[in-house]
């Protein structure tokens, strides 16, 4: 069976927390399914934005985001399937930063990564 080319979907996405600043514009992001992603970009460019609607923590102004061709704004985190962990070397301040890596590696639908710049996620699809 060929893989789902549109598995997550971001459809003219906006998020603005006050209702004047966007923080989130016009966001138009297809994800195939099994692949990884990294989202790259300065603090406050918005990707922990875009990984706490896609997780359901925060809910897009406008636009829809779609997992395997289902609306899922208005579907609660909790039925998502959808793991997010956020970084910061600060949680393991006894660990040296290339031992934090490695013991995460248990995880079959989680990643963790630990370059302070790059958030990586993975996708729980059915097989």
């Amino acid at each position: 069976m060929p893989k789902n080319s549109e598995f997550v979907k971001f459809d003219k996405v906006d998020k603005s927390y006050d209702g004047k600043v966007l923080v989130v514009k016009d966001l138009n992001l297809n994800i195939a399914e099994g692949e990884f992603i990294t989202m790259l970009g300065p603090s406050g460019s918005g990707k922990t934005t875009c990984l706490m609607m896609l997780a359901g923590f925060e809910t897009p102004t406008n636009g829809e985001i779609y997992l395997d061709s289902n609306p899922i704004s208005n579907i609660p985190p909790h039925k998502r399937g959808i793991g997010m962990v956020f970084q910061n070397y600060a949680l393991f301040p006894h660990m040296p930063v290339l031992n934090i890596s490695p013991s995460f590696m248990n995880f079959h639908d989680l990643i963790f990564n630990t370059n302070t710049l790059i958030n990586l996620i993975s996708f729980h699809y059915s097989k």
